[in-house]
């Protein structure tokens, strides 16, 4: 763990295999990360101490967390709140009754740091909307530090506290991780060198080529198990059949059973491959299947359908996604949501009058 020189931040450091998914679900809350925490596939799993349960609803599956609150009572009562929705508790979780000091006293930090074998320093950010209270209390730690400024009421001369970063909202705090913060792991900011572009596959079996060439006829005189195998890129005939756009081909397919959310070549699904080529027809048939498919499922880079609608600019298959429901704050490796991850303005409307919707 090391800080960029050329930034004053933090490094961060993740464990796992890719492909896990990491949303950033709503804004609010303070959160305090620290570098590690438990087997993770996002480059965004960290352990964080928390002031006023910090991170969303959405995002705790993939960081170990732990909270510093008002009072037990204030605890137990967000437990509540978040047991049902299977979101993970954090860890730990103090009350200004379990340390001697109240902020910006760095004791609770500190308490923290001692429950997680680390030592206070750079290597934890301590995230707040207060500079007296949050940003204060992570300098006496000795700790870097984000606030989060929605009103941007504390952007001018030392209203701030010194905060290392200022941001209006906790959905931009992972892309700030990304370009700001040394991540090492499969998909984090260090090993970016890594992921070469690869050569697109061809179909290999011959379900796979009927898929492909939309031979209905074909794909109906074979047996089921040809139907569910994928080829050497691990491509099966319903994920090719998306990305060649034969919208009747997936439909014979799903009425024989394959699975809809199977994974393929870089672990894509028929509706990533159908958002990233704009076959709207492809996806209303996928959409509309009642096979339980899942819009969010994210590809080894963490891009999940709508990533790939957005990026591509597909306007269409973007307009889709939302009336069904996709998540517009999921995040790809470098932190982006949809919206950030497009060029086209009119689609980043789109997607931020969904948000904003909900």
């Amino acid at each position: 763990m090391r800080r960029r020189e050329s930034t004053g931040q933090l490094a961060i450091r993740s464990r796992g295999a890719a492909g896990s998914r990491y949303d950033t679900g709503h804004d609010t809350g303070r959160a305090g990360f620290r570098p590690g925490g438990r087997d993770t596939s996002s480059p965004y799993g960290a352990r964080c101490g928390s002031q006023d349960r910090a991170i969303p609803p959405g995002s705790s599956r993939d960081l170990l967390c732990g909270c510093i609150s008002g009072s037990r009572v204030d605890l137990l009562a967000q437990d509540k709140l978040w047991s049902p929705a299977g979101i993970p508790a954090f860890h730990p979780a103090l009350s200004r009754d379990d340390v001697e000091h109240d902020k910006p006293h760095p004791a609770a930090l500190e308490a923290i740091a001692r429950k997680w074998n680390q030592q206070l320093g750079s290597g934890l950010l301590m995230v707040g909307d207060s500079p007296s209270n949050d940003i204060g209390f992570g300098k006496a730690a000795g700790v870097s530090t984000a606030l989060v400024d929605p009103r941007r009421r504390f952007r001018d001369g030392d209203s701030s506290y010194g905060a290392d970063v200022v941001i209006d909202s906790l959905l931009e705090l992972p892309q700030l991780l990304w370009k700001t913060f040394d991540i090492p792991g499969p998909l984090g900011s260090t090993s970016a060198q890594t992921l070469a572009r690869k050569s697109e596959p061809l179909p290999e079996t011959a379900a796979c080529r009927a898929a492909v060439d939309g031979d209905i006829a074909a794909l109906k005189a074979m047996a089921r198990e040809d139907l569910l195998a994928a080829d050497s890129s691990g491509n099966t005939p319903l994920v090719w059949a998306a990305d060649a756009g034969k919208a009747d081909a997936v439909e014979s397919l799903l009425a024989a059973g394959v699975e809809v959310n199977v994974k393929g070549y870089l672990g894509n699904t028929a509706v990533s491959r159908a958002c990233r080529r704009g076959h709207d027809s492809v996806l209303r048939v996928l959409l509309r299947s009642g096979t339980g498919v899942d819009l969010d499922e994210p590809n080894e880079k963490m891009q999940s359908p709508l990533h790939f609608a957005a990026f591509k600019q597909k306007t269409e298959a973007v307009k889709l996604m939302l009336a069904a429901g996709a998540s517009t704050t999921s995040l790809d490796r470098k932190g982006r949501t949809p919206a950030e991850d497009t060029s086209d303005p009119n689609i980043r409307e789109l997607i931020l009058q969904a948000r904003a919707s909900l």
